[in-house]
């Protein structure tokens, strides 16, 4: 299982750490269904297979 950093979230959805912060914080968001992080130590990590299926499923959403 590979695992994404925060930046490179941001990298790969082309969104600002903050925005990243109100997908997996706001209220407003969360009909979205962003995938949950995975605390390590003080990293956060994302699963890449989550992550991609989350952006497979706003496609398939279209």
């Amino acid at each position: 299982m590979a695992l994404l950093t925060k930046r490179e979230v941001c990298e790969r959805l082309k969104i600002s750490l903050a925005h990243l912060g109100r997908l997996e914080n706001d209220p407003a968001y969360a009909h979205m269904g962003f995938p949950k992080r995975i605390q390590i130590g003080f990293r956060v990590l994302y699963p890449s297979e989550d992550m991609d299926s989350w952006i497979q499923g706003l496609i398939d959403r279209r």
